[in-house]
């Protein structure tokens, strides 16, 4: 079952502590958690596992992940206890084009949680999320993709994941559930196939300088997403009190660059260093304004950079599972952005091409035929829901629905991009030819000879 939340940004903790028997000693304890929004948890003090901004975005509606985590280590004799953080994250905080909407997947955030303990003896004990959970605000009153967190060190609870935490503060969850739900049945449970969110760097200040109306400013010497404002800053500003923390899915690097020209080697920092902002869970765009959308046609670009520098198989084949499934509720169309940010849904090439580019991408880094037949049907579908001319006997793209063509056209009027010199339609039919050859590659591939005719 899952604790479905009123309130924003709370800790969860059980209402009694575990009490684990010194005449049964515990052999492992492990505990899965899943949310709707994201979440962190604790065991008696200490953080469990190091996945940030976990379970990571997904199309909510089709499919949530999970992680599992061994915590033996952090047990204690005597009473334990788990507490849980949970904030709105991409499930309910604002989200989407021009501003955005909240609320998206569903107005509250919601709490799956599953410890498990197992003892020498082959006793187990399950005890999961219910009404009994106890529940409190805590110092975090804000915490989103775009606007970031609010924190209010005031309203810390000390202790608050420990048996020791004050509980006077506390009420039984059940006192603040709106229900108890289980999960709609289109809904799937699923451990993810790609690498977590991680705090992977660490970047101290260069200096500090002062505003003319007396704010003080960190320079870190690096572009970054957001800033820290700090009321009630007491005594003397240090520098060593800071650090600016550097999040992003963790793949391996694969690749480098460098040579004798010092411009084109900041350039490859600069893709390098914008790729890592913009690969949080989920590939995204537009780090110089507030959209962080999962837009496809950006990835259908970038895709074979991306797999140049970094190891990105298993994050790109993770989202190609909710590109499919919100192609599936668009009747076979993909989506601008998966998820589905409550966008407009238009025909169009490049971004639509996105379910045949990536898996062939993939496969081209990885000669893995499974990533090819595991994105076919999806291929297929859009081929046939592409809309086609009639009344030409090439079957080239319907010329009548509105292109984006060539964005990148420098003479094109500065508040029309797409107005670019180069024919929208002529464009669009050239991906259409290059997705049909690759269609009919994979289909040799996959020994698929009827449909590669």
């Amino acid at each position: 079952m899952a604790l479905v939340f009123d309130l924003k940004f709370e800790h969860y903790r059980p209402p009694n502590v575990m009490g684990v028997q010194e005449a049964t000693p515990r052999l492992s304890w492990r505990i899965q958690d899943d949310e709707l929004g994201a979440y962190e948890a604790e065991v008696n003090g200490s953080r469990v596992g190091d996945y940030f901004l976990a379970p990571g975005w997904t199309s909510y509606h089709g499919r949530i992940q999970y992680q599992t985590y061994d915590v033996a280590p952090l047990l204690i004799r005597g009473d334990n206890c788990i507490g849980v953080r949970v904030a709105e994250g991409w499930f309910s905080g604002r989200l989407g084009f021009e501003g955005g909407h909240r609320n998206i997947w569903g107005p509250h955030t919601v709490l799956f949680a599953q410890p498990e303990l197992v003892y020498n003896d082959g006793q187990q004990c399950v005890v999961a999320t219910d009404g009994s959970w106890k529940v409190t605000r805590g110092p975090i009153r804000r915490a989103e993709i775009y606007d970031g967190e609010q924190y209010d060190a005031t309203l810390e609870v000390p202790g608050w994941s420990t048996s020791r935490s004050d509980q006077e503060n506390q009420v039984a969850a059940c006192d603040s559930v709106l229900k108890l739900a289980a999960l709609p049945e289109s809904t799937h449970l699923v451990t993810g196939l790609g690498e977590p969110v991680r705090r992977l760097e660490t970047i101290a200040p260069v200096t500090a300088i002062t505003t003319p109306k007396g704010k003080t400013v960190l320079d870190f010497g690096q572009n970054l997403v957001g800033y820290a404002q700090i009321d009630g800053w007491p005594g003397d500003l240090n520098l060593a009190s800071f650090e600016a923390i550097v999040c992003h899915t963790d793949m391996a690097p694969v690749g480098a660059f460098s040579c004798s020209d010092l411009l084109l080697n900041q350039l490859y920092k600069n893709v390098v260093w914008g790729m890592m902002g913009n690969f949080l869970s989920v590939p995204t765009d537009c780090p110089q304004r507030d959209e962080r959308l999962r837009w496809s046609g950006d990835l259908a670009l970038f895709a074979p950079t991306a797999c140049l520098i970094y190891d990105c198989f298993g994050m790109l084949k993770n989202w190609l599972v909710d590109l499919e499934y919100d192609q599936h509720v668009l009747d076979g169309v993909p989506p601008m952005a998966s998820p589905n940010a409550t966008l407009p849904d238009p025909i169009w090439f490049i971004w639509h091409d996105v379910t045949i580019l990536a898996p062939w991408e993939l496969y081209q880094e990885t000669g893995d035929t499974a990533i090819l037949s595991r994105q076919y049907n999806s291929m297929v579908t859009w081929m046939k829901a592409l809309p086609r001319n009639k009344s030409a006997a090439s079957r080239l793209w319907d010329p009548t629905p509105f292109q984006l063509g060539d964005w990148l056209d420098p003479s094109a009027p500065q508040d029309q991009p797409w107005k670019g010199a180069t024919d929208a339609k002529m464009v669009s039919n050239m991906f259409l030819i290059q997705s049909l050859d690759l269609m009919a590659q994979i289909s040799g591939i996959l020994g698929n000879d009827a449909e590669q005719k």
